[in-house]
Formats: structure tokens, C-alpha cells, sequence
């Protein structure tokens, strides 16, 4: 699928361009932009890639899709298509992502349901800058504030659930 990169090959990506993937940061800013060109934004004609390194090393592409005829609410964010690319692959969790756009509300919240959203980094935009998910949603309400720290996506119980 031209929407995920195995390890094998993201490293032999690194090895031949050390001065332009030398980070991750850097790998996945180039591959959001590239990303964003397979985009389907027929209704904005905004178009938006994201690329995220997933803890097995993979890499994992999304764009954002709209669809003529329906309203543009159900229209799938680049950031959503990644993270359930990521879940039907089998991955069990995200450490940095990258996105041709600073993520929108709707998206940083849909990044703080993830089990290690802590952790999570965010190359934002144009920005050469990496956040931290608090940093770009300050005052966050997500699943830990309920008590339930299980049933978020890339929990070992939520990943056997799916599969």
C-alpha cells in the first residue's frame, strides 16, 4: 500500500539521504508534503498529508478524503485516516507525526483518545518546531480524565478487540 513504509525500507530511505532524513521530524515533514498530493479534497481543494512513526518503526501516511454530495463535517481528516491506517496494520502506538497543517481542534482532540498521547510529538505545519499534544491543546479532556485508561485506541485490550 503506498500508505505505509516498513522499517527495512524507511531506514534504507535514511542511509541514502543522511543530510535530509537524518530526524524524524525531518523523514516525516517530506513525506506529509508528498503525501498531501494524493489527497481528495474535491470540496476546499485544501489539501493535507499527514505521516506518523509508528513504535514498530513503520510509516504510516494519511490525507485528508471529502466527498461530493455529503457535508463537508463527514469529510475524513488527514490525521484520522492515519492514525486507523496505523491500527489496521497492526501498530500498537504513534511516536511523532507530521502534518502539511497545524491540526485542527477536532484532530488534537482525536490525538488525546490515544494511548500514549503523552508522549505523542507534532510537527506542525511549515514549522520546524515539534509540540507536545498539551502544547497545542492546553487544557485537554480525554479518556485518563474519566478513569478509563483501557479504551483508547493502541491499548493492547482495544488492538486484540479490533482484530
Amino acid at each position: 500500500t503506498p500508505f505505509v513504509l516498513d522499517a527495512a525500507h524507511v531506514e534504507r530511505m535514511r542511509e541514502r539521504y543522511p543530510h535530509h532524513l537524518g530526524s524524524d521530524a525531518q523523514l516525516l515533514r517530506l513525506l506529509c508534503v508528498a503525501a498531501a498530493h494524493l489527497a481528495l479534497p474535491v470540496i476546499s481543494e485544501f489539501y493535507v498529508g499527514a505521516a506518523a512513526r509508528g513504535a514498530s518503526g513503520r510509516v504510516y501516511l494519511g490525507v485528508n478524503m471529502e466527498f461530493v454530495g455529503v457535508p463537508l463535517a463527514c469529510s475524513v481528516h488527514a490525521e484520522q485516516f492515519l492514525v486507523s491506517n496505523a491500527v489496521l496494520h497492526g501498530e500498537r502506538g504513534l511516536s511523532t507525526v507530521a502534518t502539511t497543517a497545524t491540526p485542527c481542534g477536532h484532530c488534537r482532540q482525536f490525538f488525546k483518545e490515544l494511548h500514549g498521547a503523552e508522549q505523542l510529538a507534532i510537527v506542525a505545519g511549515h514549522q520546524h518546531c515539534t509540540y507536545s499534544l498539551d502544547e497545542i491543546l492546553p487544557h485537554g479532556f480525554g479518556p485518563r480524565d474519566l478513569g478509563n485508561c483501557d479504551n483508547v485506541v493502541f491499548t493492547q485490550h482495544a488492538h486484540s478487540a479490533a482484530a
